[in-house]
């Protein structure tokens, strides 16, 4: 396909735009500073809209900015594979998933880390494509190849090394979620056929992608026909 799909630049924009926004109006207290929108102190303060706001808050514009390639990789090949409505869900399931998980977590370890930014979300699209899409393999070093749906796991752990800094906890919260929606109890959330609003967005624009159902994770006999899905993007 040669153009990208409406949702996921659209997603991006926004993530985009309300961190313009909130360093441009910082100073007037329009928008919290990072501390201030840290998901672990959710449960004390008794201020639930953290969950979503705590995802779409970045600390600098390279956060942001990787954040956003990141989501244009993975996004539009999902988007382009499960159709616009679909992903839409996807996205928002693991962005809740991600994040309360995250915030039993740190609330039973009684962990005050201070986590932002969407790349929790990132991580669990990343495990769903590699867990039910991409299953051949590949080689990491010469003569060593693993199976596609481990390089979320691998990325998990060189991120980590690379950028200490980085929550550990708060991107496996997000592989896992990602990780649940391949299994048969994250599949029923999804519809078994297409909406009303798929047939209403279809008739709007081509960059709205048409329905596809959640598949199976694949079996051996389904290996080479879904391995190469979301190959051509």
């Amino acid at each position: 396909m040669s153009q990208l799909p409406a949702l996921t630049p659209c997603i991006i924009l926004v993530l985009l735009g309300l961190h313009i926004i909130r360093v441009a109006f910082f100073s007037f207290n329009l928008f919290p500073p990072n501390a201030e929108a840290c998901l672990t102190f959710a449960w004390v303060t008794g201020q639930p809209l953290r969950i979503l706001a705590n995802a779409v808050t970045h600390v600098s514009a390279s956060h942001v900015m990787l954040n956003s390639l990141a989501l244009l990789n993975v996004g539009q090949a999902l988007e382009n594979a499960l159709g616009t409505v679909n992903f839409a869900l996807l996205v928002f399931l693991n962005w809740c998933a991600s994040q309360s998980l995250f915030l039993l977590v740190t609330m039973l370890l009684n962990d005050r880390e201070c986590v932002v930014g969407f790349s929790g979300v990132i991580f669990g699209l990343w495990v769903f494509q590699a867990r039910l899409f991409n299953v051949a393999q590949l080689q990491l070093f010469p003569g060593y190849f693993i199976s596609s749906s481990f390089v979320p796991w691998v990325g998990l752990v060189f991120i980590q090394i690379a950028l200490p800094s980085v929550s550990f906890v708060g991107h496996l919260c997000g592989a896992l979620s990602g990780l649940f929606f391949t299994t048969r109890w994250g599949r029923v959330l999804f519809p078994s056929q297409p909406t009303f609003l798929d047939n209403i967005l279809l008739s709007l624009s081509p960059r709205f992608r048409a329905y596809s159902p959640i598949p199976l994770p694949p079996s051996s006999t389904l290996e080479s026909d879904q391995g190469h899905r979301l190959g051509n993007v």
